[in-house]
């Protein structure tokens, strides 16, 4: 029996080579389906997002929500809870005037110079507080800041003026007891005369002050001491009978050569008929006991 014969019928569909039926190809494998597109970079912003938002994005290289919250969490940590939001960021060289406005108003600084709330000493003109207040108001310094300066001002101020007034009374003491010194015995005398010399010259209290704020107490005194001796011997009125000077003969040459050791007194008292000249001529008549 041919055994190719039966092969052949036992296995109608099969060709020689093995193939399938008809003695064709298989069918080749269905194509894959295409990958789904990519989702276009940031699209969890949404669409059309501000520019200037996803620029921020892009720079801080946060690719999901997921990102953008840690890096939130993440300003939280390095800034504290409580301070997140409340921050304040230096305006750039070039900032408009404007800027810096609202920078300064966010560091405290009130509306207007008058929000300080600053008020000149008791009975004082407030043109200084003025002044100071708006040069406050236009550096910047916030509320707090400006009330404490003029609180350490108004402070420091009263030290000050404590400090001059002290030293000014060391020195008006110091000039007394010089002054008390060259007089010897007739201080008082001639303190009275000094007296009825300004009285009789219309001079006040705040005129001898401004005097002897520019030449001295010491000066001042003398000065009208000489003026009210010259004014006694014309007979002014109000001058009164003061004696002569109220000394010993012993007195008068003691004050005599007191007097004479001043190099500068000396040579005024050799010119006739000054002042110097003339206290001399009496201190000599009381010496020789002519009085």
């Amino acid at each position: 029996m041919n055994t190719r014969f039966r092969f052949h019928k036992r296995y109608p569909l099969m060709n020689e080579a093995g193939a399938g039926g008809g003695g064709g190809n298989p069918p080749a494998p269905p194509p894959p389906a295409p990958a789904p597109p990519a989702p276009a970079p940031h699209a969890w912003l949404g669409e059309n997002p501000d520019p200037e938002l996803l620029g921020h994005v892009q720079n801080a290289g946060w690719k999901s929500p997921l990102d953008a919250v840690q890096g939130h969490r993440n300003l939280e940590k390095l800034l504290g809870a409580d301070r997140a939001g409340r921050t304040v960021v230096m305006p750039k060289d070039d900032a408009t005037p404007a800027e810096w406005a609202d920078f300064y108003t966010k560091l405290g600084r009130p509306g207007t110079p008058d929000g300080y709330g600053i008020k000149p000493p008791e009975g004082q003109s407030d043109a200084f507080t003025k002044a100071v207040t708006a040069k406050m108001h236009e550096l910047g310094i916030g509320s707090k800041q400006g009330k404490a300066l003029a609180d350490w001002y108004a402070q420091h101020g009263s030290e000050m003026e404590a400090q001059q007034t002290a030293a000014v009374t060391a020195a008006l003491d110091a000039e007394q007891a010089n002054l008390k010194r060259d007089w010897g015995g007739e201080y008082d005398m001639r303190k009275e005369l000094a007296r009825r010399a300004a009285v009789g010259l219309g001079m006040d209290a705040s005129t001898i002050e401004t005097l002897e704020g520019a030449v001295g107490f010491t000066k001042v005194m003398k000065a009208l001491a000489k003026a009210g001796d010259l004014m006694r011997e014309h007979g002014a009125e109000g001058m009164g009978e003061m004696g002569s000077f109220g000394m010993t003969p012993e007195g008068a040459k003691a004050r005599r050569t007191q007097l004479m050791a001043d190099k500068d007194w000396r040579a005024k008292a050799m010119v006739a008929n000054s002042a110097e000249w003339a206290e001399l001529q009496k201190l000599d008549r009381i010496v020789a006991g002519l009085k």
